[in-house]
C-alpha cells in the first residue's frame, strides 16, 4: 500500500480547519453560556421589576383584567403600585391583580418614574387627601366617585347621590384620575 505524502498545503488547511472547529465550539459554548445567564436573569425578576424596565425605556404598555385594558406610558412603579398616563387621565393600577405587555417598545425617553407613594394603599390615601373624583374599575365593578376612606382591607367611596360604596382592596384593579 504506497503511503501518502502530505503536502506542506494540506498540513496548513488542516491546521485551518482544526483552528475553526475549536472557534466554532468556543462560540456555541460562549452563546449556549449566555442563553443561560439571561435565562437566571429573567427567573429572578418581579412583575414590579419588570414594568420598572418599561418605564425607565418610556414602553408605551398596556395593563389588562378581563377586557378592562388601559394603554399608555408608566409614569411610576412600586410595589404594588403601576401609574400610567393615558389619554383619558391618570390611571393608578393594582400591578399584582393585572397582566401587561409591552405594546411599543421605545427609542428614546424613559423616566426614573416619581418619588410619590411607594404602594397602591398610599396611592388611595393621597387620593382620599386629595378628594378628587376618580373612577375604580375592578371586578364586576365600575364605581365613580371620591375616596373617603382607606381602611385597613378597603376603601369607601362616596358617589354623586352620596351612596357609601365599601370595596376591598383585592377586588380593585384601576383607579382612574380623569382629565378635566
Amino acid at each position: 500500500m504506497p503511503e501518502e505524502e502530505f503536502q506542506g498545503d494540506d498540513f496548513e488547511d488542516l491546521a485551518s480547519e482544526l483552528r475553526q472547529a475549536v472557534g466554532r465550539e468556543f462560540r456555541w459554548e460562549a452563546e449556549d453560556l449566555e442563553h443561560l445567564t439571561d435565562q437566571q436573569r429573567r427567573r429572578r425578576r418581579s412583575l414590579t421589576d419588570v414594568a420598572h424596565e418599561a418605564m425607565s425605556r418610556g414602553d408605551r404598555v398596556v395593563l389588562a383584567r378581563g377586557e378592562v385594558r388601559h394603554r399608555g406610558t408608566l409614569l411610576a412603579v412600586h410595589s404594588d403600585l403601576a401609574v400610567l398616563e393615558t389619554g383619558m387621565g391618570i390611571v393608578n393600577a393594582h400591578l399584582p391583580r393585572l397582566v401587561f405587555t409591552i405594546a411599543e417598545r421605545a427609542r428614546q425617553g424613559g423616566t426614573v418614574g416619581d418619588r410619590g407613594s411607594l404602594s397602591f394603599r398610599g396611592r388611595l390615601a393621597e387620593l382620599e387627601s386629595t378628594a378628587e373624583a376618580v373612577v375604580i374599575e375592578g371586578e364586576s365593578l365600575e364605581l365613580k366617585g371620591r375616596i373617603v376612606v382607606v381602611a385597613a382591607d378597603h376603601l369607601m367611596l362616596a358617589d354623586a347621590e352620596n351612596r357609601e360604596w365599601f370595596i376591598p382592596y383585592e377586588t380593585v384593579w384601576f383607579v382612574i384620575q380623569p382629565r378635566g
